[in-house]
């Protein structure tokens, strides 16, 4: 399980590729 943070860095990663 991760953090809501780290959710939110991934998400972030995804829209910027």
């Amino acid at each position: 399980m991760y953090s809501k943070s780290t959710e939110r860095m991934h998400f972030s990663l995804s829209s910027r590729n």
